[in-house]
């Protein structure tokens, strides 16, 4: 949790859906359907961050180019989808 007394709305609401949704149970149910590629080339980002980054996207009626501005702008969504940008 970031250095603040005060929990935004959004950091509350993000706090009852990790409690919700089981994010480390939903992988095993996905994995067989989630891409995993051989060989050279770009690995996909972990299906637990990316669920986390789908489902946002829907309750916040975000495009795909608004989501990633949202992930920089936003310490409750970064923390939520487990994204570091350091």
């Amino acid at each position: 949790m970031r250095n603040s007394c005060k929990q935004t709305h959004k950091e509350k609401y993000l706090a009852v859906m990790e409690q919700v949704i089981p994010c480390e149970m939903l992988p095993k149910e996905f994995s067989p359907h989630y891409p995993d590629p051989k060989g050279a080339g770009l690995r996909p980002k972990s299906l637990e961050r990316m669920l986390c980054i789908y489902w946002m996207l829907h309750w916040y009626n975000l495009s795909d180019p608004a989501m990633e501005e949202s992930l920089y702008d936003s310490y409750a969504m970064r923390e939520f989808s487990r994204v570091d940008l350091g």
